[in-house]
């Protein structure tokens, strides 16, 4: 993230600390709703979706307020 940052290949703004625990809660929270459910589905499906979501949130394309 600190390189996407120097090469404004993410939004100036942001908060790198606060993207990885973002990115972290992302994954947490759903291997726990995984636990709950008794390992009933599979996590690889959520992972791919989830690292999509995140990814396409952090490009300098789109606006974000300061």
């Amino acid at each position: 993230m600190s390189k996407g940052l120097r090469e404004s290949e993410v939004h100036t703004n942001l908060d790198v600390d606060a993207a990885a625990f973002t990115f972290q809660g992302m994954i947490q929270s759903t291997a726990t709703i995984s636990a709950l459910n008794g390992y009933s589905w599979s996590l690889n499906r959520w992972r791919r979706q989830i690292l999509e979501i995140y990814k396409n949130s952090l490009p300098a394309s789109i606006q974000v307020p300061a």
